[in-house]
C-alpha cells in the first residue's frame, strides 16, 4: 500500500465528518452585514449585493431569531473575552457606511423584532453631504443607462454591454465597480468613479443619501443601536499613507465629538485581506478600539483575532433558508482553512516516510 493512503483516507474521513456536522446548525459567532435598504426591489435586482428590501430584511432577521441567538456586537466580543463558547449559533447584525436608510427603513425593523445592531459610519459623508461616493455614482450610471450598447476601455481591455437587459446592465456595474477599486489600490486608497468618465452628462445627486449627525445622534440613543467607526473617507487602507492618523484617529474622535460616548467597534473599508494594512491590530489597539471586522466570509470563536474578525455578507436576493446555507458554507471555510494545513502535513509526513 502506497504511504500516502492512510494520509488521503484520513484526510478524507476528515472532509465527511466535517460535512456531517455542519447538516445541522453550525457553532459560531456569526456577524452578519447588510449595506443599503430599500423599498424598490429594482435595486435588489441589480446589485442584490448592496440593496436589501426592507420587508426582505425583516423576514430574515424573523428567521433569524427562530434558528440563532441574536446578540449585540459588544456582547459578542465580552462573550469571545470570557471564552464562551456558543453551544450554537451566536448571531451579530452590523450596517455598514452609515446610510440614511439604514435608519429611516431598518431602524423600525430592528424595534419590532428586537434585533440589536452596529451601524460602521465614515465620517466624511455625514460631513459633507455633497460628496458622493463612487460606488453609488457607478450604481445610478447602470440603473439609468439610455444608451443601448455601453462600450468600455480600460487598461489595454476593451468591453461592450447591452443595457438592454439586466443582466447587461448588471454587468457594466461589475466593470465599473472592479476597475474602480482598482484604481482606488494603485492610487492612494482613493479614486474617483469611472461613471463620470463614460457618462459625463450625468447629474450627480445634490446629496449623498448618508445619514446626518443629528439623525445618528437620536439613533444611538435608541438602545438598539451602536455606532461604530468606518474610516472617514472609505478609501483602501492598505493603499493609504496616512491612514492611521486620518482615517482612524480623525473618525474615531469626530465621533465621539459628535455622539458624546466611546466609540471602540471598527470596519475596514472593502475588507478584503488585500485591502487591510498589515501592522493595522496594533494602531487599533494603541487608539483604543476593541475589536474590527472584515468582510472575509466566515464564524468567529474565541480564539479568532479580534481585530479581524470574518462575516457573512446578507444579500437582498436571500431568504431564510439561503441566508443559513450561506453561514453553513461559512462555517465550512473555518473547517476547511483549519483542515488543509493538518491535511498538507500529512501529506508532508507520507512523502518523506515514501523517500527515507
Amino acid at each position: 500500500m502506497s504511504p500516502l493512503a492512510p494520509t488521503l483516507k484520513t484526510t478524507m474521513l476528515a472532509g465527511i465528518n466535517m460535512a456531517m456536522r455542519l447538516c445541522g446548525t453550525p457553532q459560531g459567532y456569526a456577524i452578519l452585514y447588510y449595506h443599503r435598504l430599500t423599498t424598490d426591489w429594482m435595486d435588489c435586482r441589480l446589485l442584490p449585493s448592496l440593496y436589501t428590501h426592507v420587508g426582505r430584511m425583516r423576514e430574515q432577521l424573523l428567521g433569524l431569531r427562530r434558528h440563532a441567538e441574536v446578540i449585540s456586537l459588544a456582547e459578542l466580543h465580552e462573550r469571545m473575552s470570557q471564552g464562551h463558547e456558543p453551544r450554537g449559533l451566536c448571531v451579530s447584525v452590523t450596517f455598514d457606511d452609515g446610510y440614511a436608510d439604514n435608519l429611516r427603513l431598518g431602524l423600525p425593523v430592528l424595534r419590532d423584532t428586537g434585533v440589536p445592531a452596529t451601524l460602521f459610519v465614515s465620517t466624511g459623508f455625514v460631513d459633507d453631504p455633497a460628496i458622493v461616493p463612487w460606488w453609488d455614482m457607478n450604481f445610478q450610471a447602470a440603473r439609468a443607462a439610455v444608451a443601448s450598447m455601453v462600450r468600455f476601455r480600460d487598461n489595454g481591455f476593451s468591453w461592450c454591454f447591452d443595457t438592454r437587459s439586466l443582466r447587461g446592465r448588471h454587468r457594466l456595474l461589475w466593470a465599473m465597480n472592479a476597475v474602480t477599486l482598482r484604481r482606488c489600490m494603485e492610487n492612494g486608497g482613493r479614486a474617483s468613479s469611472v461613471a463620470e468618465e463614460l457618462f459625463p452628462e450625468m447629474a450627480r445627486p445634490e446629496r449623498n443619501g448618508f445619514s446626518t449627525w443629528d439623525e445618528l445622534r437620536r439613533a444611538s440613543d435608541d438602545g438598539l443601536l451602536t455606532i461604530g467607526s468606518h474610516t472617514v473617507n472609505h478609501p483602501v487602507l492598505s493603499a493609504c499613507a496616512d491612514w492611521g492618523s486620518v482615517e482612524l484617529a480623525a473618525s474615531k474622535a469626530r465621533l465621539e465629538s459628535e455622539l458624546q460616548s466611546p466609540v471602540t467597534l471598527f470596519a475596514y473599508p472593502f475588507g478584503g485581506p488585500a485591502h487591510i494594512p498589515g501592522d493595522v491590530e496594533e494602531q487599533l489597539a494603541r487608539q483604543g478600539f476593541r475589536l474590527a471586522v472584515t468582510t472575509t466570509p466566515g464564524l468567529n470563536h474565541c480564539a479568532s483575532d479580534r481585530y479581524r474578525l470574518q462575516r457573512v455578507s446578507v444579500h437582498g436576493n436571500d431568504d431564510v433558508g439561503s441566508l443559513l446555507a450561506k453561514i453553513k458554507s461559512a462555517a465550512l471555510r473555518d473547517h476547511a482553512r483549519r483542515l488543509l494545513p493538518e491535511a498538507m502535513e500529512m501529506f508532508e509526513a507520507g512523502r518523506r516516510r515514501r523517500t527515507c
